[in-house]
């Protein structure tokens, strides 16, 4: 016999034939399949609804996140296209670094006025910087204190010193352009993270000699903005590479240089 046969009418018959079927449990017997077949229906549709709808609303959601890439990717192209077809240029924008600014004189007549500073020690930075230093010999030098001491050779001759030239005809030259200058500063002095967390932001000026030869001596941090910043700037000047000379007249002079640099945070 099946389960199902039970809560058949035939069965319920059976049961209570030549019984009072005016009794309650008859009509209890008789509509209880009836009952059984609503309550699973009701389970089964509560079922249903309860994991078909976050299924729908899931695959509804995806449907309309993958629509809007799709749109997004073909307004792109026909942007890409729009630009080509205008002849728009991609240019690239150098952020939070500044060119040093350049200042010549055409066609001076006057003497321009000369800084001479002493140097301390006669350091080349640069890539291409040789690793030894060029002896000076004494010899070529002649002792100009004739009053002191004229007989004594045993005291020190001064050594040379470099002639920083302030104002010339002819600024040196970054390999490049300042659009180079621009670029290299952005990639060679890194924001670092401490400074980044204490926003630490501002202004701060190095300068630099170019000698003859093109090479940066002597840097220093003109303005001071914060020690790691400060850091990571000088270590930028000792890799910087060589630079066109600058020019006063028509010769090579030694001339200082001042760059002003920008870190903000974005």
């Amino acid at each position: 016999m099946k389960s199902s046969d039970l809560f058949s009418k035939n069965w319920c018959e059976l049961i209570f034939q030549d019984r009072n079927k005016d009794y309650g449990a008859y009509r209890l017997r008789a509509g209880a399949g009836r009952r059984y077949r609503l309550a699973l229906t009701v389970i089964v549709a509560g079922l249903m609804l309860g994991v078909g709808i976050p299924a729908g609303l899931s695959l509804y959601a995806r449907y309309r996140l993958l629509q809007g890439l799709e749109n997004a990717q073909a307004d792109l192209k026909k942007l890409q296209q729009l630009n080509e077809r205008q002849g728009f240029e991609i240019k690239r924008i150098s952020a939070g670094r500044r060119a040093p600014a350049v200042s010549t004189i055409k066609g001076a007549t006057e003497q321009p006025p000369e800084i001479i500073e002493v140097t301390k020690e006669d350091i080349i930075i640069g890539v291409n910087g040789p690793e030894t230093f060029t002896a000076v010999d004494v010899h070529d030098f002649e002792d100009a204190d004739t009053l002191h001491n004229p007989d004594r050779t045993d005291l020190p001759v001064e050594g040379p010193q470099l002639a920083a030239v302030q104002v010339v005809e002819e600024m040196p030259q970054f390999p490049g352009g300042i659009k180079t200058l621009m670029q290299w500063l952005d990639e060679n002095v890194p924001y670092p993270r401490s400074c980044i967390d204490q926003k630490v932001k501002g202004d701060m000026e190095v300068s630099f000699l170019v000698d003859e030869k093109g090479y940066v001596r002597e840097p220093e941090i003109t303005k001071k903005l914060h020690p790691e910043l400060d850091n990571v700037v000088m270590s930028a000047m000792r890799r910087m590479p060589r630079w066109q000379p600058g020019k006063k007249g028509s010769h090579i002079a030694i001339v200082r240089v001042s760059i002003p640099l920008h870190f903000e945070i974005n």
